[in-house]
């Protein structure tokens, strides 16, 4: 079960080069165990995409076992996914391989994002080249593969959370001393640069704050 403390800000680092590069902000629970579902939570549609058709049914498998639910498909080919959220097809999160041919997870998560803002990703991929990339497309989360349950049961969490938090305002003051009410999924991405805090937006703003 789930064990939920107040709700708080986390600002998920990200390194480049041993050096602080990116922070993804969410607000989250802590939580520790394996994912149950909490009362009310709707069924979810989620997506799979992954050329590795063993990796594939292995995500497969775990997904309708942990949560036997949510309705699951499967895709061994990234330009067939893509098709099918082009005609209509809407997913409520999706894991996706980086590494793919054709196009790439992270191709494929740029297009997705601009056809289907409100869909949720999940990197899944071998190396952690692509942590700052992949967050730059508002990534729910950037795991290792193989997928463990302990890290689906958090993506299934923060997905429960997001629902939950995303139309929160929060008020912040720009480094000009002006307030700015935000919802918590305006901000896509933040950056650190000397000293302050960039914010970026949905629809291109930048908020600079300390």
């Amino acid at each position: 079960m789930l064990r939920c403390s107040p709700l708080f800000l986390y600002v998920r680092e990200v390194l480049k080069n041993g050096q602080p590069e990116l922070y993804c902000i969410y607000l989250s629970y802590g939580f520790a165990g394996t994912y149950a579902a909490a009362d009310g939570e709707m069924n979810m549609r989620i997506g799979l995409c992954d050329d590795n058709k063993k990796d594939l049914e292995a995500m497969h498998v775990m997904i309708c076992r942990t949560a036997p639910d949510h309705v699951v498909d499967s895709f061994s080919d990234s330009t067939r996914l893509l098709s099918a959220i082009k005609n209509g097809v809407r997913y409520d999160l999706l894991f996706l391989d980086i590494l793919m041919p054709g196009l790439t997870g992270m191709e494929l998560a740029r297009e997705i994002s601009r056809i289907s803002p409100d869909t949720s990703i999940v990197f899944l991929t071998d190396s952690s080249d692509f942590a700052v990339e992949a967050f730059s497309v508002k990534a729910l989360h950037y795991l290792i593969k193989p997928l463990s349950e302990e890290g689906l049961a958090e993506c299934l969490h923060r997905m429960h959370e997001k629902k939950q938090v995303t139309r929160r305002q929060i008020n912040i003051m720009g480094s000009s001393g002006q307030q700015h009410m935000l919802f918590a999924d305006e901000i896509q991405y933040a950056q650190s640069k000397a000293h302050y805090w960039h914010l970026h937006l949905t629809g291109g703003t930048i908020i600079i704050t300390r």
